[in-house]
């Protein structure tokens, strides 16, 4: 997903329709977001991967 809109970006394109931009727009107003490209809160958060031995 990530790629995709790089990519579109290089071009010069749009990497969403009208109809995702609204859904998008929708899901703001349903949870109160007011989010833009300034939001920075967004982090992967890694966990140690936990492994079962089967005896």
């Amino acid at each position: 997903m990530v790629e995709g809109i790089a990519l579109h970006s290089f071009e010069g394109k749009m990497p969403f329709t009208p109809e995702t931009l609204a859904r998008s727009e929708q899901l703001e107003a349903v949870y109160g977001l007011t989010l833009t490209s300034s939001y920075r809160s967004f982090a992967l958060i890694s966990s140690p991967l936990t492994t079962t031995q089967i005896s």
